[in-house]
């Protein structure tokens, strides 16, 4: 590991010596040999890039609690739902978003929603048109919606869907959830968050 560089880059750091004394390495500690090596202007404008990254990390509003659950997107969410109940005694509620045409079947107890179109015009058909049937996103709980959609804008990210059920969904006082464009998102995969109040 080499010696980070202080704030006087035109300094003189070819005396080891000097950089021992410099960052404060007692004399007659042993060091790798290599610690005390310059650093090249990669290797600085590496170091710059990644305290800019780490300081926009600091500043981000969005908090993640942990990811509530996993969504598939199938051509036929009821026959899917009473399959993996007969398999493994989950148990799905129902739910139609009629704007978007969407059926979904969800198990919240074990974090699995099965989502696919109620009817031709949906956007789910489309997609499974598109893509077939697998992986829709993945669903983070955050403290707080508002918060995403700010950095969503911030970073030119598209927010696909915001949709508030309030109390419409059994086992919850409250629940809103949005949807973010796939575009900066690890393997293009749909990030979801949600922010809710458990009854």
């Amino acid at each position: 590991m080499r010696a980070r560089p202080g704030p006087d880059e035109s300094r003189d750091d070819s005396d080891p010596r000097a950089t021992r004394v410099r960052i404060g390495i007692p004399e007659g500690s042993t060091v790798p040999a290599d610690a005390l090596d310059p650093l090249s202007s990669d290797e600085m404008q590496r170091l710059r890039q990644q305290r800019k990254t780490d300081e926009h990390h600091e500043e981000s509003t969005v908090k993640i609690l942990g990811i509530q659950r996993a969504e598939l997107v199938v051509h036929d969410p009821n026959a899917e739902a009473d399959k993996l109940a007969a398999l493994l005694g989950m148990h799905f509620s129902r739910d139609v978003t009629q704007a978007h045409g969407v059926l979904s079947r969800t198990d919240f107890a074990s974090g699995l929603e099965l989502a696919g179109p109620s009817r031709e015009d949906s956007v789910m058909q489309d997609l499974l048109e598109e893509n077939g049937e697998g992986l829709l996103t993945i669903v983070f709980r955050v403290d707080s919606c508002d918060s995403v959609i700010e950095m969503a804008k911030a970073n030119g990210i598209e927010v696909l869907v915001d949709l508030d059920k309030g109390d419409e969904i059994p086992g919850y006082r409250s629940y809103r959830q949005v949807s973010l464009s796939s575009e900066k998102f690890p393997a293009r995969a749909s990030f979801t968050f949600a922010e809710y109040e458990e009854a």
